[in-house]
């Protein structure tokens, strides 16, 4: 039996981003802390700092989301 697909997040465009090193552990342990992937944590912190919609995928896998002071 094959392993299951991942589930389609949607159209989405990539992208390099550059963090100061002294911030880097802080977002990737808060994005695990949340249960999240570093690119889905920056996703919605990008989103609600710009008063956005949270992608659709990230409000199925958020039962609880913490504010994110911005």
């Amino acid at each position: 039996m094959g392993t299951m697909a991942r589930r389609s997040k949607g159209d989405r465009t990539a992208t390099t981003v550059r963090f100061p090193t002294e911030h880097f552990e802080q977002y990737r342990a808060e994005a695990h802390r949340q249960g999240l992937e570093l690119s889905d944590y920056l996703a919605l912190i990008a989103a609600r700092a710009h008063n956005l919609p949270v992608p659709a995928y990230l409000n199925e896998s958020q039962k609880e989301v913490l504010p994110v002071a911005v």
